[in-house]
């Protein structure tokens, strides 16, 4: 227990030192570690994000569900959306679990994971493509030249055009309004 100077009354005591929930989760169970490393083997040729979910367990997140990971052979689908039932029952290997008013549960095998997932729109991985030098260097040329500072306003005399009258050789109608003196 850790004391800590509390409110009106004085001391009161807290569980746990302060410090992140992650921290206070601690390392993975034995488990939810063999539990990742299954489902990122299955994600993983797919570019599927995997990622912890309230009890530690790995999820596949979406937009419109989640994949989750069963214990078993199976993974289950998560949808909260009524419309996507019948599109997520309608795929092969897919079967009903649990079906409520607004929310569903159902299970598929592995093989069945990319059309599930394009369903519930999952997540993909961010992966970065190694670039070469030459690339580098011009994404790095193009960056130098742009700016975010205030950018100085065009005098008259060096467009050649009087304030707010339209260039005669573009041809545009967009022309840059000057606010002048009220009369």
């Amino acid at each position: 227990m850790v004391m800590t100077k509390h409110g009106p009354s004085g001391l009161s005591e807290r569980p746990y030192p302060r410090c992140s929930a992650r921290q206070r989760m601690g390392k993975r169970t034995t488990e939810q570690r063999g539990a990742f490393a299954e489902l990122r083997a299955i994600a993983e040729p797919h570019c599927l994000r995997v990622r912890a979910d309230t009890e530690g367990f790995p999820a596949i997140p979406g937009r419109y569900g989640q994949i989750e990971w069963t214990g078993g052979q199976e993974f289950a689908v998560y949808c909260d959306r009524p419309r996507l039932f019948r599109r997520l029952w309608a795929i092969p290997g897919v079967r009903r679990h649990q079906t409520g008013d607004r929310e569903m549960r159902a299970l598929f095998l592995p093989k069945v994971i990319e059309p599930v997932a394009a369903v519930i729109k999952a997540r993909r991985r961010r992966i970065g493509r190694p670039l070469s030098p030459e690339a580098a260097r011009s994404l790095r040329g193009a960056r130098a030249g742009t700016t975010s500072a205030v950018q100085e306003p065009i005098s008259p005399g060096e467009t050649g055009t009087d304030m707010g009258a339209p260039s005669q050789s573009s041809g545009s109608r967009l022309h840059r309004h000057v606010p002048g003196p009220r009369a």
